[in-house]
């Protein structure tokens, strides 16, 4: 590796030597010590019975698949007064030890995504209210001056849209640093020491806020990000004088900067106003990603951290480059727009383009490191498309992917912003395990896109 590739992977690759489950290495993905492709599948236990997780948990298994990942939503597990249940005191549903201690006796490991924001189609993103509303100050704005809000999209008359917060506002992350805090102390290091389970943690999830609509660059920044332009310029102009210069103005300091509203690309004064913009933005994702990298890992976690990357094709705010230089970077895949009439076809060419281009993408901003599907879909979507999406990102030298969803649920009415069954359509589906749980479940296959009340699978993704 060349300099350059050093200093990008030094905070993300392992060496086997620190008895982690999982390295992260040049040449690819260890689990156990073994060279892997690494299968995972998205268990979302808030959105299921507790009663079901042990037979969910069997049925994985039946799969074949030992790799779990799920988010763990902070307003599920904070009560109004701020304290955590993390036992299930409040609710059965909140009892993750449990849940964790099923996989471990299942042989099972886990990969925990800890936000603080999720989305995972659920009340506030997952998000405490207490975060939020405590100092409005936080709230993010566009440039209207209206505050930025996470979309309930699908059931918006039924649950109030939320603010969204910036996510380096002192208030806000003073809130973060108490939910890290919190969930490393109860959860995350006592089963990544004491009962080893825990292998690898997503921080932050499809940054920013899961919502492509925020790649518009005049979308968000109107609010305390204003502060940290201003600091930004500073640090990048010398002086005054130098701004002045090259952008051929006449301002006496930096604070006379407003943020700009709106592209015009008149001069090359214009130009340069929207390539500070642009680029403050890029600094401040990638701080973000590394701040709270940082405070994980002052809570003492040492297992990987990595992060989900939104499907913006490295459009702004969004520098996957510079975001992986503190942390590793997994991409997703959500394609078409999955009516009825296709979700057994994968038949759209803009769609195999997107493909190429992410997975090239990631290979290019990762050199000399492993490259990661953190979310294939294959729950809004039906088996055929879901396993030639599978099929055709192996192709293209990622060493691992995660089934999103893996398993179906419809225990979170009035917490899931999404329909229910959810998401409808994966491997293991809701309804048909409902029949099995008086009757021997059938031979699963990984590559079955599953039960579906069928005992032979019709497509095998495991013999690529």
């Amino acid at each position: 590796m060349n300099d350059t590739n050093d200093e990008y992977n030094s905070n993300v690759l392992t060496d086997g030597t620190n008895d982690r489950v999982l390295d992260i290495r040049e040449d690819g993905l260890y689990l156990h010590g073994k060279k892997t492709f690494l299968l995972t599948g998205e268990f979302p236990y808030y959105r299921l019975d507790p009663q079901k997780w042990e037979h969910r948990l069997d049925c994985v298994k039946k799969l074949g698949l030992e790799v779990l990942t799920f988010y763990v939503p902070w307003n599920f597990h904070e009560a109004e007064d701020g304290n955590f249940d993390f036992d299930g005191n409040s609710d059965p549903k909140k009892n993750l030890r449990r849940f964790l201690d099923l996989i471990r006796e299942k042989g099972m490991v886990a990969i925990p995504k800890v936000g603080p924001f999720c989305c995972a189609e659920i009340k506030h993103g997952g998000l405490s209210t207490k975060s939020v509303e405590e100092d409005l100050s936080c709230l993010m704005k566009n440039r209207e001056g209206e505050f930025v809000y996470y979309p309930d999209i699908n059931w918006p008359s039924l649950i109030k849209r939320k603010s969204l917060p910036s996510y380096l506002h002192p208030s806000y992350l003073k809130h973060v640093k108490r939910w890290y805090k919190a969930v490393s102390e109860s959860i995350l290091k006592p089963y990544i020491f004491e009962m080893p389970t825990i292998i690898a943690i997503q921080v932050e999830n499809e940054i920013p806020y899961s919502n492509i609509n925020l790649a518009n660059p005049y979308s968000w920044g109107y609010g305390y990000f204003a502060s940290y332009y201003s600091l930004w310029l500073k640090n990048k102009y010398s002086t005054i004088d130098e701004y002045n210069e090259l952008h051929k103005t006449e301002l006496s300091n930096f604070d006379e900067i407003k943020p700009p509203k709106k592209l015009e690309l008149k001069n090359r004064k214009n130009w340069l106003i929207y390539q500070d913009w642009i680029r403050a933005k890029e600094d401040y994702i990638a701080e973000v990603l590394d701040i709270y990298s940082k405070i994980l890992k002052e809570e003492g976690i040492n297992v990987p951290l990595f992060h989900n990357l939104l499907m913006l094709e490295d459009l702004a705010p969004t520098n996957y480059h510079d975001m992986s230089k503190s942390i590793w970077l997994g991409v997703n895949f959500w394609l078409g727009d999955f009516k009825e009439e296709r979700l057994e076809l994968f038949d759209d060419f803009e769609d195999y383009i997107t493909v190429v281009l992410r997975c090239k993408l990631l290979k290019g901003t990762q050199q000399n490191l492993p490259m990661m599907s953190a979310e294939t879909n294959w729950g809004w979507a039906g088996e055929k498309y879901s396993n030639f999406l599978t099929r055709l990102t192996i192709a293209y030298e990622l060493d691992g992917t995660n089934f999103y969803t893996l398993i179906d649920t419809n225990d979170a009415e009035g917490y899931s912003t999404d329909r229910e069954p959810y998401p409808g359509n994966s491997p293991i589906d809701f309804d048909a395990l409902k029949s099995y749980q008086e009757t021997p479940l059938p031979e699963y296959d990984l590559g079955f896109a599953a039960s579906k009340h069928r005992t032979k699978p019709s497509v095998t993704i495991l013999g690529l």
